[in-house]
């Protein structure tokens, strides 16, 4: 009980910060291929965070400049080869309420980026928040829970979640 009060409590707060992303009208038409800054939240799921090296790949043939957003404890995940901005932020960067504090969302506040793709299938009230308060025109994740708050490029979740990395690849080449 006292952990539905408090989703309801930060969804409360959040709505309040974001303004509706599905009333903007946005034109897609090739905003993948000319956008040049691409942020990418991993998944919270330990079972599915391997498929973030196949998005990051994709994103490196069009040549973008990559930031990842991820937990501090993934990190080693990646080398420095990669060439990618990473932010990480620790159980402290979230506050009792399940969303980013100040600090954190100061840092990411910063940043500019075309397009935020968020990886998260499941739920998570700490990267719709991430994803909503930032200033990015194109934010793309799997359809959940109030995504239209969030998001304005929806995809459909699969039981399989490599099916449903594919399909993100696939509809990101169609622009």
């Amino acid at each position: 009980m006292i952990a539905a009060v408090k989703k309801a409590i930060s969804e409360f707060i959040l709505f309040r910060k974001i303004k509706n992303t599905a009333s903007a009208q946005v034109n897609f038409n090739k905003f993948f291929t000319d956008s040049k800054k691409v942020l990418v939240l991993t998944s919270n799921d330990e079972n599915e965070f391997h498929f973030i090296h196949e998005v990051i790949d994709f994103l490196r043939t069009g040549r973008k400049d990559i930031s990842v957003l991820m937990p501090d404890y993934k990190l080693n995940n990646f080398s420095n080869k990669d060439r990618l901005d990473i932010y990480t932020f620790t159980l402290n960067d979230i506050s009792k309420l399940g969303l980013p504090v100040k600090r954190l969302m100061e840092v990411i506040a910063t940043k500019k980026w075309d397009v935020i793709i968020d990886l998260n299938r499941g739920e998570s009230i700490f990267h719709g928040a991430i994803t909503g308060l930032t200033m990015a025109p194109f934010k793309i994740g799997f359809t959940k829970r109030n995504a239209d708050r969030y998001y304005n490029f929806q995809l459909r979740q699969e039981i399989n979640p490599k099916i449903s990395y594919g399909n993100l690849l696939n509809s990101l080449r169609m622009f």
